[in-house]
C-alpha cells in the first residue's frame, strides 16, 4: 500500500454537525498547506486539517498536478487534527484554453461512468459518479466526485475519493469540493 493510500485510509473520520472537525494553526512539519502550480497561476490548498502531499507533484514552476489529503497522515505523525479521510487530486490545464466549463453529464461521459448526481454553482461544475472510486483507493467507495472550474485563465480539475461508505463519497463530497475551490480562489493571484 502506498504512503498516500495509507494516509487516506488510516485517518479517522470526525464529523460534527455536518462540518469537518478540527482546527490547525500551522500544518505539521513535512505537510505543506499550500502549493503553487502552473507557474504560480493557481495556488492550491485544502480546508483546515488538509495539506498538499509534497510527494505527489514534481518540483519546478510548471507542475500542474498535486494531491490534497490529511495533514496529520501526510506528515507521518500525530500532529494536527483528526479529519475525515479523503484524497483529492488537483489538475491544472494549459493557460487561456478558451474552453467552456463542461456540464455534469459531459464530465461523467468523459470518465465513462454513470452519473448519479450533478450540479453547477458559483462557477464550479460537479458530477457524482457511480463507479471508479476503487480505481484509486483499493478499499475506497466506488462513488466519487469530479469537478471543474476556471482559475487564473486555466481549467482546474478536481476529483475526490473517500473510503467505502464515507459521507464524503456521498452528498458531503460536493460541499468539500466547493470548500477546496473557494480556498484555491482565495489563495490564487487572480481570485475567483
Amino acid at each position: 500500500m502506498t504512503r498516500l493510500r495509507k494516509a487516506v485510509l488510516c485517518s479517522a473520520a470526525v464529523v460534527v454537525a455536518g462540518a469537518l472537525a478540527g482546527c490547525l494553526s500551522a500544518p505539521p512539519d513535512g505537510a505543506p498547506d499550500t502549493a503553487r502550480l502552473a507557474g504560480g497561476d493557481v495556488v492550491i490548498g485544502g480546508p483546515r486539517g488538509y495539506c498538499v502531499d509534497p510527494g505527489t507533484f514534481a518540483r519546478g514552476p510548471a507542475r500542474t498536478f498535486a494531491v490534497i489529503a490529511s495533514c496529520r497522515k501526510i506528515a507521518g505523525g500525530n500532529d494536527g487534527p483528526v479529519v475525515a479521510p479523503m484524497l483529492v487530486t488537483v489538475t491544472v490545464g494549459a493557460p487561456d484554453t478558451g474552453a467552456a466549463l463542461p456540464e455534469a453529464p459531459a464530465l461523467a461521459a468523459e470518465m465513462g461512468q454513470r452519473m448519479i448526481g450533478g450540479l453547477h454553482r458559483n462557477g464550479l461544475t460537479l458530477t457524482h459518479l457511480a463507479g471508479g472510486g476503487t480505481d484509486v483507493l483499493d478499499d475506497g467507495d466506488p462513488r466519487y466526485w469530479r469537478g471543474t472550474f476556471v482559475q487564473g485563465g486555466r481549467m482546474v480539475g478536481l476529483a475526490l475519493y473517500a473510503p467505502r461508505d464515507s459521507p464524503l463519497a456521498g452528498s458531503d463530497g460536493a460541499a468539500m469540493l466547493h470548500a477546496i475551490r473557494d480556498r484555491i480562489a482565495t489563495l490564487s493571484p487572480q481570485g475567483g
